[in-house]
C-alpha cells in the first residue's frame, strides 16, 4: 500500500511542475489581470511562479503541490522509496516505477545515445563521493575516482514496460534533469487551467508559457547580473556553468559537473551553455551535454534535437546559434560575440 501510495503521489506530481535557474536566469514578465505570484522551497532550491488566468490561483496551489512531491515521490536518490532511491538500492534488479519515472529514464537515456556519453545518467557513485554542494566536500583520493568511474555506463541501464533495471554496481541520478522534467510536467497541468499566460522559475531551468519572454543569461564572472538576453516564445531553457555549484582545495576550484569520462569535473574553454527548445529535460540534459562535449562538438546535437544555444566562453566571448540569433542581445560591454 505504501508504494502504491507512492506511485500515485508520483503520477499527481508529474502532471505539473516548473523550472527556471534563480541566479542562473531571471525573466521579463508582463502581467495581466488576476496574475498569482508565489515563492517556495523545493527540489532543493527556490522555486517562483507567476501565473495568470481566470484560474490562476487554483494552479498556483496545484504547481506548488506537486513540485513538493515529485522530488519524493519519483526523483530524489536520498528520499526513502522515490523511484530513483529504490532503482539504486535495488540494482541488478527490476523494479517497478511510475510510467512517468520509466519514461524519464529512457528520454535520458536517449540522450546519453546521442551524446556518446557525454551526459550519462550513471553517475550517480562518482557524484556522492565529490559531493559537490554539501559544504563538506573534499577531493577525492585517484583511486576512488577509478574504482568508480567503472560504474558508469548507460547502456547497462534496462527498461522494459515501467521497470527500470541497473547494474549491480550502479546508481543513477536524476539531478541533472529533475528541473527539466518539472518543466514538462507543469506545462500539462498549466493546460488543464483557465491560464492565460505564465513563468515558472526552478533551480536552472525556465518554462515560458504561452507568450514571448526576454530572458537573462548569468553572467558567470558576476551571478548577480547578466550578460545577455534571449527572447523565447513557449519553450524551456536551462543553463549548465561553472559557478553553480563549486569548491576550492589546495589553490584549485572544482566545479559540480563531472565528465563521465574522466570522473572529474570537466576540463573546458566554457564557463556556461544555455539551451532551449520544446522541452524541458531535452534542455537540461543538453546544457549537460554540450558543456561536456563542448562547442563544436555540440553543434549537431543540438540540430538533432531542434535546439538553440548560447555558448559562453572563458575569454569572455559568447558564440549564438544561428536560430537565435536575432533574439539575442548582448548587455555587458565585457564580453563579444563571436
Amino acid at each position: 500500500m505504501v508504494k502504491a501510495k507512492k506511485k500515485a503521489i508520483c503520477v499527481a506530481a508529474i502532471i505539473l511542475c516548473a523550472a527556471i535557474v534563480i541566479g542562473l536566469v531571471s525573466y521579463d514578465f508582463i502581467k495581466s489581470s488576476n496574475t498569482v505570484e508565489s515563492t517556495f522551497l523545493a527540489m532543493g532550491t527556490v522555486i517562483t511562479t507567476s501565473i495568470s488566468g481566470k484560474d490562476a490561483d487554483a494552479a498556483s496551489e496545484a504547481v506548488e503541490e506537486a513540485l513538493l512531491g515529485l522530488e519524493n515521490a519519483c526523483l530524489s536518490r536520498r528520499v526513502e522509496d522515490s523511484d530513483v532511491w529504490r532503482i539504486n538500492q535495488n540494482s541488478g534488479n527490476d523494479v517497478s516505477v511510475s510510467r512517468e519515472t520509466a519514461a524519464w529514464v529512457g528520454q535520458a537515456l536517449d540522450i546519453s545515445a546521442d551524446s556518446d556519453g557525454a551526459f550519462d545518467i550513471t553517475v550517480g557513485k562518482l557524484t556522492q563521493l565529490w559531493n559537490i554542494g554539501s559544504g563538506e566536500e573534499t577531493v577525492p583520493k585517484k583511486a576512488e575516482v577509478k574504482k568508480l568511474l567503472e560504474t558508469v555506463d548507460y547502456k547497462k541501464v534496462a527498461i522494459s514496460n515501467t521497470s527500470v533495471k541497473i547494474d549491480s554496481e550502479q546508481a543513477i541520478d536524476l539531478g541533472a534533469v529533475g528541473k527539466g522534467i518539472a518543466c514538462d510536467a507543469l506545462r500539462d497541468i498549466l493546460a488543464q487551467f483557465d491560464v492565460k499566460e505564465a513563468v515558472v522559475s526552478v533551480g536552472g531551468s525556465v518554462l515560458i508559457y504561452n507568450q514571448k519572454a526576454s530572458v537573462g543569461i548569468v553572467d558567470p564572472n558576476n551571478s548577480q547580473s547578466h550578460l545577455a538576453t534571449v527572447e523565447i516564445d513557449n519553450q524551456c531553457i536551462s543553463t549548465s556553468g561553472d559557478y553553480e555549484r563549486f569548491f576550492e582545495a589546495n589553490g584549485k576550484t572544482y566545479h559540480h559537473i563531472l565528465d563521465p569520462e574522466t570522473g572529474y569535473p570537466v576540463v573546458t574553454d566554457l564557463r556556461s551553455v544555455t539551451v532551449i527548445c520544446d522541452s524541458g529535460l531535452d534542455c537540461d540534459a543538453l546544457s549537460t551535454a554540450c558543456f561536456v562535449m563542448g562547442y563544436r562538438a555540440s553543434l549537431d546535437l543540438l540540430q538533432k534535437y531542434d535546439a538553440e544555444a548560447v555558448f559562453v566562453f572563458d575569454n569572455n566571448s559568447v558564440s549564438v546559434t544561428d536560430g537565435i540569433k536575432d533574439d539575442f542581445k548582448l548587455t555587458s560591454s565585457n564580453y563579444t560575440v563571436e
